[in-house]
């Protein structure tokens, strides 16, 4: 505490009913140590320590394992706080269309003494909408620095000050205290505002959320063993899709760091054991273009599907709804994939059920992180191990010659693989983005599994606690977390305008937190984000824009009009991933206007 706090502090301990009875359990507001979340009452000894009785969970649910996050010392740098306040002027609000630092509600970091680009939101359920009291929802707008104490400020230009909170600085005991220390510190910082402008303020921790993911990917090795047991080629008369000569299908046998395929061995410091071997999806894919090719120099892209898909739904598509087999013809570039454990098309179910019963919300989290590792091992198996040696390829791969195209899941789990390491220079993540709680109740998908959740979790502010907590799990397998090392790495990301499934704000909050520019001309720059003019080297973001209906601002589904597919079937979007995955080159390939559906051909 500053010297210059003390008369502050003594002003609000004279302010009220000095030495008033104060409840340690009630919190900051009196509705229990969980609100707002998160804050700094939740840690314990510097670690992460979520009450699990204060969350609302159904009495026959599966408990939520929070002691999975004891190892964490802080927060996510994408940390959605939610809390509930009477009498919220939503006109008030910083909106997330416009970057702002210096709006009504703030968070402000309180080791550098600035005001960091954030939004709020009340939350446009109708359940909550109905009630007539949504919660607050405020985000940020770009990760938040690690291992700083991040205070989330609430001005009476947006809000009244709430009578429980008058009642916490009017009290004594540890946490009014913090409380009034808080207060003074930040009208010591001097950044517009004083504390009597103050409706509410509280401030959490940031930590790095990464460990196990980092953890597993640290232990990867070089798969030695694979079947190709399913071999279909246009040479027997199988049945395959225009553009394919053959198509590969088996195992390889990976490194498993799940128990039961559902929990990862997970010690007390956040590191990941090995827990045997398991069987990965295995899949090859090679265009007719190759037929002819010279052993030895036919490139290789490691394909990476998307959510609740598999390569399969890309690959083996007789209509070629991606594009996906036009561009690698194009390309002349052999594919090999597997899938993302935990979110592919035979996890639906597991989905479901776990929309139904929050508590196992963790399984999905965990077995992404297995999905990683097993893309990380597939990386090793083509460019250190004998795959491109099998038989079935007839010496065509170049085993030097190796890039990454990942559409949706595929970028979004595929810019944390590559995050975690140094093998692939030539990236594509086509509409990618992160901050995974924020991005999921604003995407089309989510339909499928919100009713369920709404049933299990009445609440509409309950559900919003949850999934703020849920990004603590997210924060392994969210690329935000790894925003320093993506910064550098010489990456293509492609984003589609009005994304329906992928929100536009998850991919510019990317950008902020990495540095990548937008190539231009484009349809818009969003807040805050560089841009160029000319095609230059990569890092760099391009937009495509389908001219379709855009979503909402609100933390709704959006209504699936085909935003986040139909840019990747234009032979624009094509030209621009074929010339970045062969040469490295970005090209800009709607001439001297922007990327849209009126020149996509």
């Amino acid at each position: 505490m500053t010297l210059a706090a003390l008369p502050l502090i003594a002003l609000f301990a004279c302010t009220g009913d000095e030495g008033s009875p104060y409840d340690p359990a009630a919190g900051l507001l009196g509705e229990g140590l969980t609100w707002p979340f998160p804050n700094a009452q939740l840690l314990t000894d510097g670690h992460v320590d979520i009450p699990i009785d204060e969350l609302a969970l159904p009495d026959d649910a599966t408990p939520l394992p929070v002691e999975r996050l004891a190892w964490r010392t802080g927060f996510s740098p994408v940390q959605t706080a939610v809390v509930q306040l009477d009498g919220v002027d939503a006109t008030a609000l910083p909106p997330s269309t416009a970057v702002q630092t210096q709006g009504s509600v703030r968070l402000i970091d309180l080791d550098d003494a600035r005001s960091l680009p954030a939004f709020a939101e009340l939350d446009a359920h109708p359940d909550a909408v109905s009630d007539g009291d949504p919660v607050l929802l405020v985000r940020p707008q770009k990760v938040l620095p690690l291992g700083h104490r991040i205070a989330v400020v609430v001005l009476r230009d947006a809000a009244p000050r709430p009578s429980a909170f008058q009642d916490t600085l009017d009290a004594e005991g540890p946490w009014p205290d913090h409380s009034r220390a808080l207060l003074a510190e930040l009208e010591a910082l001097d950044l517009g505002f004083s504390a009597a402008d103050v409706a509410l303020a509280w401030d959490f921790p940031v930590a790095d959320g990464t460990a196990p993911l980092r953890s597993l990917a640290s232990q990867v090795t070089t798969p030695t063993a694979w079947t190709l047991d399913s071999v279909r080629t246009s040479d027997d008369g199988a049945d395959l899709a225009p553009g394919v000569w053959k198509r590969l299908e088996g195992t390889f046998t990976a490194t498993n760091f799940l128990h039961e395929d559902v929990l990862l061995d997970l010690a007390d410091d956040g590191s990941v054991s090995p827990t045997g071997q398991v069987e990965a999806d295995l899949y090859v894919h090679v265009p007719e273009s190759v037929r002819d090719a010279e052993p030895g120099s036919v490139p290789v892209v490691v394909f990476a599907h998307g959510l609740l898909s598999d390569p399969g739904n890309f690959l083996d598509d007789d209509l070629d709804t991606h594009g996906v087999i036009a561009m690698l013809d194009d390309l002349g570039a052999i594919a090999v994939a597997t899938t993302w454990r935990g979110l592919t098309t035979d996890d639906r179910l597991h989905g479901i059920e776990v929309a139904g019963d929050f508590g196992r919300f963790n399984e999905l989290t965990e077995r992404a992180a297995q999905g990683v590792g097993n893309f990380l091992e597939l990386l090793a198996l083509v460019q250190d191990g004998a795959l491109l040696d099998d038989p079935e390829l007839e010496g065509l791969p170049d085993p030097a010659r190796v890039s990454w195209y990942g559409i949706s899941l595929g970028g979004t789990l595929g810019a944390v693989a590559l995050a975690n390491t140094d093998r692939i220079d030539d990236a594509v993540f086509h509409v990618g983005g992160a901050a995974w709680s924020m991005m999921l109740e604003r995407s089309a998908a989510w339909t499928t599994f919100e009713p369920l959740l709404s049933i299990a979790i009445p609440q509409p502010e309950d559900r919003q606690q949850l999934f703020a907590l849920s990004q603590l799990f997210w924060d392994p397998v969210d690329p935000a977390s790894y925003a320093a090392e993506l910064a550098p790495k010489p990456f293509l990301m492609q984003m589609a305008v009005g994304d329906d499934t992928v929100p536009n704000l998850a991919s510019a909050l990317l950008m902020r937190s990495t540095g990548w520019p937008l190539l231009t001309p484009c349809t818009y720059v969003p807040d805050d984000v560089g841009h160029e003019d000319t095609p230059t080297t990569p890092p760099m973001v391009t937009q495509f824009d389908p001219l379709l209906p855009r979503p909402t601002d609100e933390n709704r589904p959006a209504e699936l009009v085909g935003s986040h597919t139909v840019p990747r079937t234009w032979a624009t979007t094509r030209v621009q991933t074929a010339t970045f995955l062969a040469e490295g080159r970005i090209v800009h390939p709607c001439g001297d206007d922007p990327c849209t559906a009126d020149n996509a051909f």
